[in-house]
């Protein structure tokens, strides 16, 4: 056992990658992706918990392009004739590592569950943990740079500090996403988003087919209004009366406008 514990650590993996591959576990395909095989995984939505089928994808595996993806999915057995709902989501440290009402990333999660579990058909939640999308697709290191940057200049996290270290607004592919959908014979979709961008670069894409953009919207907070008026400002589908209304109340409330304070 001692011996074994102080093995390399990729030919450990590699062992346990061919006991992987012997039971029927791993599945290398010749795209280079990895299918991992699925497994039922109990999570809470709201006050209850529901059994999810998690299905592991890898692209890339063991190279420095490594792009995972956990694809959870609930409902009907035969999402090929059905088109189910879709979240596609990305890694976001401050939220799903530590909750922040900074952004409604986890909110936005915990809401796309709860409609695919009271969805007649269900769906599917697309959680991209690799580099290439944290942080809107710059990576742990950058976001958290970038955090820092507007937290000391006063520059916003939402496009200011993006512009001024050279990034886009939004840096991530979801081609492999779509693949992965593709693979498990998912065709038409309706996709949860309020991010027109997001909907253009997949039906420009002609892979999955959108049949529906399913708004994806969450309570308003003061921690998180900052965030919100400046996704509205870019293109994001927000309720603008909802802002307006949230705005005037943090400015009767709090005496300044929410962009005026980190």
């Amino acid at each position: 056992m001692e011996a074994i514990k102080h093995q390399d650590p990729k030919r450990k993996k590699a062992t346990a990658r061919s006991k992987l591959i012997e039971s029927g576990v791993w599945k290398d395909h010749s795209d280079q992706s990895v299918e991992i095989a699925p497994y039922e995984l109990p999570m809470k939505v709201n006050d209850k918990v529901y059994n999810f089928q998690v299905s592991p994808w890898i692209f890339n595996q063991g190279s420095d392009e490594e792009d995972m993806y956990f694809v959870a999915s609930y409902g009907s057995h035969n999402f090929k004739n059905n088109a189910p709902l879709v979240r596609l989501q990305s890694l976001c440290p401050h939220g799903h590592y530590f909750h922040s009402s900074h952004c409604d990333c986890d909110e936005q999660r915990d809401l796309a569950m709860e409609m695919i579990v009271n969805d007649s058909i269900g769906g599917f939640l697309v959680m991209a943990v690799g580099e290439r999308h944290a942080g809107r697709g710059i990576g742990h290191s950058m976001i958290a740079g970038l955090y820092s940057y507007g937290f000391k200049t006063g520059r916003d996290v939402v496009t200011e500090s993006f512009n001024d270290l050279g990034f886009h607004q939004d840096e991530r592919d979801f081609s492999a996403s779509m693949a992965v959908l593709q693979k498990m014979g998912v065709s038409n979709i309706r996709l949860m988003t309020n991010n027109p961008d997001k909907a253009s670069q997949i039906d420009s894409s002609n892979s999955i087919n959108i049949d529906e953009v399913v708004p994806l919207i969450g309570q308003v907070t003061p921690e998180s209004l900052k965030e919100r008026v400046l996704l509205a400002r870019s293109g994001h589908n927000y309720d603008q009366h909802e802002l307006d209304q949230a705005v005037q109340q943090v400015v009767d409330q709090q005496g300044h406008h929410p962009l005026e304070r980190w």
